[in-house]
């Protein structure tokens, strides 16, 4: 059961706002000053770096789940059951890990077309206060 207290609402403010790419995008970007933008620039830059890190992993761990079947199917022919067996249950260990990297990577991340929003928004806003400045 969820804590309704005040200090467990609290708790959770606090921890939704520690992340303060998704503050920016749930909030909008003129509540930050430009160099907090800059920083945030950065930090846009460091997270989506880690995402499509992660993406291209998880996307070459799935990609090598057939060759587990075909190395099983070559072991077992060979008649090395304990192999065999091995590699049959890295396949379905393969997706099961794909599967669980992509639940985790939308709960960290909100997935890509966020990231290219925020990133987006970032840009816009920095471009826009510059060219203010230099009116």
């Amino acid at each position: 059961m969820p804590d309704r207290s005040i200090k467990g609402i609290l708790e959770l403010f606090e921890r939704q706002a520690e992340d303060e790419l998704n503050l920016l995008s749930d909030t909008g970007p003129e509540f930050f000053s430009t160099p907090e933008l800059i920083r945030l620039r950065g930090q846009w830059e460091v997270k989506s770096a880690f995402f499509y890190f992660f993406q291209k992993l998880l996307l070459q761990i799935v990609a090598v789940s057939p060759v587990w079947i075909g190395l099983a199917l070559v072991t077992f022919w060979l008649k090395w059951t304990g192999l065999a067996l091995l590699f049959a249950l890295l396949f379905p260990l393969s997706f099961l890990v794909y599967f669980v990297g992509l639940w985790w990577m939308h709960k960290v991340f909100r997935g890509r077309g966020h990231l290219d929003e925020v990133g987006s928004t970032i840009a816009k806003e920095l471009e826009k206060r510059r060219n203010q400045k230099n009116l």
